[in-house]
């Protein structure tokens, strides 16, 4: 076969490669923007920082993002569980393990790690979740000062006959060593055992409580924190939540509520729900977390509008995120 050689020729198979080329880069710029799997930046895969992947695109700065990631939690924190923001000291959250450690860890909202508080309490048996509220008076009514609960509920053979939560004063986060708690709550749920994760503490001081739904449900339980009541209480059963819980993933972890007062939020390992406070056990509004928390347990209000959301180790990763919700 003859083959064309004019000048003509060779100028068109050059425009032809050139074009090619030009084609092939964007392809690779797209890919490299999204994603190959098509990961868009403001749902981006966990490690990325949707609001600076926006920024970049956009040119534009401000919280953008529903999701953002701000850090890593020290390997210390590898059953990471809990977690409550400080009120009295800027940038400052509360953090535990799961089980019988009986230790507070301060850090950052990044994860980096401040201090480590023993809490001089006896028979730690699995402490699940915490969080900030009004102390209590002696007669059962709520303080103006700060304390933090501590909720030592995990139950996962349901045998144990109580529980309890753990009240201390807000400790100083920079100081570590060991502080005394205030009291002890002691209870029961009155329809027996149920493993449970998720503490929150009102405005007004009352205890919520969610089971972790293994039997297919969580329910809500309420307890009155007077801690010159019975040595054993009632916690008393509001109901079961509008929540599926079938799955392990879908259990309920960790649960608080809005600095107003009017919103009680609770998670799972994948979405957090939002009731009115006023009627929890209404239908939830859904505000989805996505890849971004590989085992989550930990939620509370940064403000109105956003959550801080902690996650146990997995795979190497224990990130602490950022969510804006609803």
């Amino acid at each position: 076969m003859d083959h064309d050689l004019r000048p003509g020729s060779n100028r068109t198979l050059l425009i032809g490669l050139t074009t090619l080329g030009i084609f092939a880069v964007v392809v690779l710029g797209a890919w490299g923007i999204l994603g190959v799997d098509g990961v868009t930046p403001s749902e981006p895969e966990l490690g990325e920082d949707p609001a600076e992947s926006l920024e970049r695109l956009t040119g534009t700065g401000g919280d953008t993002a529903r999701v953002v990631r701000l850090g890593t939690i020290s390997p210390e924190l590898h059953e990471n569980s809990g977690v409550a923001v400080s009120r009295q000291y800027e940038d400052v959250v509360w953090t535990h393990n799961d089980g019988p450690e009986g230790r507070l860890y301060s850090m950052r909202r990044d994860g980096t790690l401040i201090a480590r508080i023993d809490v001089a309490v006896d028979g730690v048996q699995d402490w699940e979740d915490i969080d900030l509220g009004p102390c209590p008076g002696r007669d059962g009514s709520a303080s103006t000062e700060d304390c933090l609960y501590v909720a030592d509920v995990g139950d996962n053979g349901a045998d144990r006959a109580s529980m309890s939560v753990v009240v201390l004063r807000e400790p100083d986060p920079r100081s570590p060593g060991t502080v005394p708690a205030l009291g002890v709550l002691r209870f029961r749920y009155p329809d027996g055992p149920a493993d449970t994760e998720a503490l929150a503490v009102s405005p007004g001081g009352d205890l919520l409580l969610i089971t972790k739904g293994t039997d297919g449900s969580g329910r809500l339980y309420r307890l009155s924190p007077d801690l010159d009541g019975p040595a054993l209480k009632d916690a008393e059963l509001m109901g079961p939540l509008p929540t599926s819980t079938t799955g392990e993933g879908d259990w309920i972890t960790g649960a608080a509520v809005s600095p107003d007062g009017r919103t009680l939020a609770f998670r799972n390992h994948h979405a957090v729900f939002l009731t009115p406070l006023s009627d929890p056990l209404s239908a939830p509004t859904l505000c989805e977390i996505g890849l971004h928390q590989p085992q989550g347990e930990g939620i509370d209000y940064l403000d109105g509008e956003r959550l801080l959301l902690t996650s146990e180790e997995e795979g190497g990763r224990a990130p602490i995120v950022r969510l804006r919700c609803p």
